[in-house]
């Protein structure tokens, strides 16, 4: 991906989102506040508390992580590794 000078930005995400479809609208706008949310505090803790205060994102990792484990070769979550 070639190098955007500063005050080419806007409008590199501007023609960069007029492509998009409205799902990974809203994920870039969740990854900019993530990105936002990081700078402001000093940290991402916020950010991942956000995440995971969030029942349906909670619920849509639960399912993510079981797929996963039911899935041929998959190694099961060691907990004492988180």
């Amino acid at each position: 991906m070639p190098q955007v000078a500063a005050h080419e930005l806007p409008e590199e995400l501007l023609r960069a989102w007029a492509h998009l479809p409205p799902e990974r609208r809203r994920s870039v706008v969740e990854f900019a506040r993530f990105l936002e949310e990081q700078e402001v505090s000093g940290a991402g803790d916020a950010a991942w508390d956000r995440i995971t205060g969030d029942e349906g994102k909670m619920a849509n990792f639960q399912q993510w992580a079981d797929r996963l484990l039911t899935e041929p070769g998959s190694e099961p979550i060691v907990t004492e590794r988180l």
